[in-house]
């Protein structure tokens, strides 16, 4: 198979906690009818047999081109949580059709509308945004900007703090050409084009993607000036985290200490005692620092880098 074993296994577990959350291991393997063991076995690089593999695929939706090889065969975001919104949209959409088949050809016309493609802009004026724009904007914040202790999401599931949601953007330049990365990914099919935008003021950046804010309301952007995750993150990179997404071990992670460097990415290789270890990629070093001394620590879902 032509596939790396740790790059299958990698998309294994992102399918997982797609439809399944990060605790769902067990009720996945019941639905794919093996021992939880084996399961596991897939997610720390034993390649499954090709009926394992169709089952996957069958039992979520999902592209089994995409599942091999990383590239999916549509041009569609692979974004976890994202499928079952598109499914339930389908489903929708065909229900109104038979209901009222004249829908028919305006929906196609919406449709090509949609997918002729934004059209060009001159100059650097302001865009005027619908009443609910904002809701599809991530905000991009500096490392200054960040709080000791991280707001959590209220009961109703909306962030509770500015620092997950934007404020009311109205007006935004025109947008500006980045790629979405997943960290430890090294197929192309991994990245995913994207806008990022200003607002008129030019007090703030945003990642501007409804689908990606959609699946992590409570994420937000961090640009980082740390060199010690090169040559996979890059000074002036944006980090893209969730409150409600904490390190994971082997993955990279944005810390933030009470010792400088307060706000650091790393790999999150876990704790010994009542130390935490956190890898750097430039030099293969580890800072060990006690884990009294760490506010709090991210998963780093994403990164965005400005595009080539």
């Amino acid at each position: 198979m032509a596939t790396k074993p740790s790059n299958l296994s990698r998309r294994i577990r992102e399918l997982r906690r797609r439809h399944f959350g990060r605790t769902g291991k067990r009720q996945f393997a019941e639905r794919l009818e093996i021992p939880l063991e084996e399961y596991e076995s897939y997610e720390r690089n034993t390649i499954p047999p090709a009926d394992v593999l169709l089952r996957m695929c069958e039992l979520t939706g999902e592209d089994l081109q995409w599942l091999l090889t990383g590239v999916a065969s549509r041009s569609t975001m692979v974004i976890a949580g994202a499928r079952p919104r598109h499914q339930e949209l389908i489903g929708r959409i065909a229900q109104s059709l038979n209901e009222r088949p004249e829908l028919a050809a305006p929906l196609e016309a919406f449709f090509d509308l949609l997918t002729s493609g934004p059209r060009e802009t001159t100059g650097e004026q302001a865009l005027p945004a619908p009443a609910d724009f904002a809701s599809d904007l991530i905000p991009i914040l500096d490392a200054s900007e960040l709080p000791s202790q991280l707001p959590a999401p209220d009961a109703r599931g909306e962030p509770s703090h500015p620092l997950t949601r934007p404020a009311s953007a109205t007006l935004l330049t025109p947008p500006e050409p980045a790629r979405l990365v997943e960290p430890g990914s090294d197929v192309a099919g991994a990245q995913r084009s994207i806008a990022l935008v200003t607002s008129a003021d030019s007090s703030r950046r945003f990642v501007r993607s409804a689908e990606l804010a959609g699946c992590f309301p409570h994420a937000f952007g961090v640009t980082i000036q740390d060199d010690a995750m090169r040559p996979m993150i890059n000074p002036g990179d944006a980090l893209i985290v969730s409150v409600d997404a904490p390190s994971v071990v082997g993955r990279p992670a944005l810390c933030r200490t009470h010792s400088e460097p307060h706000i650091r990415c790393r790999v999150w290789l876990g704790c010994e005692g009542r130390t935490a270890r956190l890898g750097r990629l430039r030099d293969h070093g580890v800072d060990e620092v006690a884990v009294s001394e760490i506010d709090w620590s991210l998963e780093v879902l994403y990164y965005v880098t400005p595009d080539a």
